[in-house]
């Protein structure tokens, strides 16, 4: 019996896998699945056990993860029914898929979790918040927590806030390459060379966040510190303020949330 089923080893799936071995797990406590076969070849010289059938996995194993993408879901659940028993903890880390709705295709007897990780997981700095079932144990709560706390950080929350989660932490990388991206370019157009603009814009940002973190100073209080009067920063703030910047993000959170509550198929 496997101490963990993957079902999915694309970004995620794989950026789990290999950031739980061997500090959780050992690779012959793991067995994986994907409707990619290519995505398996990295597996056949290692102790990962690679099954062909979703079915012959889910019952081998006392934890499934679901790496999948929302909209592959119900496809992935339906073949999981029937094979899952109520020892089993179910791990889904969609976007938007709910606890109600995997127990309503399942039955209503698994023990799921649900998990919002981001991107940063795959250099161990990730994001995670956790909600689990009411009928899941202290022992399943921990299981989970220790898988992504090997990532990261890790929050425990009620269910009804990961629609905001997804949208802040879940997304928030993909916010951040595109400023990024935004200040590299903008390098260039000033004449920096390609290498030196990204070189500055991402130290910057590294930066900027370890200082955050370690500082007991709140993110309003830093910005302010950086912001001599009349001074070039303030000069672009200025800016970013007539450009209603602030509204534009709430906005687009806004998107987000509502994107996660239309995945979510309740």
């Amino acid at each position: 019996m496997k101490k963990l089923f993957i079902i999915g080893v694309g970004n995620m799936g794989m950026a789990i896998l290999e950031g739980i071995i061997p500090q959780v797990l050992k690779e012959e406590d793991i067995s994986v699945y994907d409707v990619d076969k290519s995505r398996l070849q990295s597996f056949l010289n290692s102790k990962t056990e690679v099954v062909d059938t979703i079915e012959k996995g889910a019952k081998n194993a006392k934890s499934i993860l679901l790496a999948v993408k929302p909209q592959d879901m119900e496809d992935v659940l339906k073949e999981m029914r029937g094979t899952v028993v109520e020892r089993n903890l179910v791990v889904s880390i969609a976007a938007g898929i709910t606890t109600n709705y995997i127990k309503r295709v399942l039955g209503q007897n698994t023990k799921v979790a649900r998990v919002m990780p981001n991107l940063c997981i795959s250099v161990k700095k990730g994001a995670s918040a956790c909600c689990f079932s009411s009928d899941c144990t202290n022992r399943d709560k921990q299981f989970v927590e220790s898988l992504f706390k090997a990532l990261g950080t890790t929050l425990s929350v009620d269910e009804s806030k990961m629609d905001i989660i997804t949208a802040i932490s879940g997304s928030g990388p993909g916010y951040l390459f595109r400023i990024m991206e935004i200040f590299i370019d903008i390098g260039k157009e000033y004449g920096l060379k390609e290498e030196d603009s990204r070189k500055l814009v991402y130290q910057t940002v590294s930066g900027a966040v370890s200082l955050a973190i370690t500082s007991n100073s709140s993110a309003r209080e830093l910005r302010e510190k950086v912001t001599s009067r009349a001074g070039t920063t303030e000069a672009a703030l200025k800016v970013m303020d007539e450009y209603r910047i602030e509204e534009m993000f709430h906005e687009a959170v806004k998107a987000a949330v509502n994107r996660a509550k239309e995945l979510s198929r309740e």
